[in-house]
């Protein structure tokens, strides 16, 4: 039994206009969908503040599990932001400007300062602000005795 495929004229595709439709209508699509993809990608003080919290986060428990004291690194010349528990380095961008509010030790200057974290639970303490002109504040708490790190929002108070 032999099967054979022949054309039939009966059965239409798609035009060009009808292509030219669609492609239009997928344009004015994307030309929306663009700005709004923007608008969530960029970054705000509440961003780069949610990454030092999970840094700070990361570093408490660095130290309470090893049970050796571990640190945060704040350079605000450089804007840099590092642990010593093994977690990337966070370089703010050109629009993210921070300050800290630090205990004094003997590795502390007016560029540079640390958040200790002991093996206790506890931590040296200390506020790390973000801010950027168009952006609310927000601000990262660590609590001297607790060590636990809290992200406020300047405008709300809202407590995370």
């Amino acid at each position: 039994m032999a099967h054979s495929i022949t054309p039939r004229d009966d059965i239409a595709g798609f035009s060009l206009t009808e292509m030219l439709v669609v492609l239009a209508i997928m344009g004015i699509l994307f030309s929306l969908a663009i700005p709004s993809y923007r608008s969530l990608t960029r970054v705000t003080p509440q961003s780069i503040a949610l990454q030092v919290l999970h840094m700070a986060q990361s570093t408490r428990l660095s130290a309470l599990k090893t049970g050796i004291p571990r640190s945060l690194f704040l350079e605000t010349t450089s804007g840099t932001i590092r642990s010593d528990a093994k977690v990337a380095t966070i370089v703010m961008p050109a629009a993210i400007a921070f300050s800290a509010t630090v205990g004094r030790d003997n590795r502390t200057t007016a560029e540079q300062g640390n958040i200790t974290f002991f093996p206790n639970g506890s931590a040296t303490g200390g506020t790390i602000r973000f801010h950027s002109g168009d952006a609310p504040e927000a601000t990262l708490l660590v609590n001297w005795l607790t060590g636990v790190p809290i992200l406020t929002e300047a405008a709300s108070h809202e407590v995370r």
